[in-house]
């Protein structure tokens, strides 16, 4: 079984990696996001389209992200592995 679930195309990330997976839209992550901009450290994978979650790593890095965080968490616990 794999480690590495896919973000987007181009872009997968070990499940160990993953802290957090939130949607965009609480306060609290409204703050988390501003917090990450001002660090610079944000990484953006929308290519343009609405941020539907937010994913923190292990890293220290704020993850931009249009999948919707209910897909990520499916495939955190299993479905769309990335072979």
């Amino acid at each position: 079984m794999s480690n590495q679930i896919k973000l987007v195309a181009g872009h997968s990330i070990a499940k160990e990696e993953i802290l957090l997976v939130v949607k965009p839209t609480s306060e609290s992550a409204r703050q988390l996001l501003r917090l990450y901009s001002q660090k610079k450290k944000c990484l953006d994978l929308t290519r343009g389209r609405s941020v539907n979650s937010l994913m923190l790593t292990d890293e220290d890095q704020l993850i931009l992200l249009p999948l919707r965080a209910r897909t990520l968490v499916d495939r955190l616990l299993g479905a769309g592995e990335v072979a």
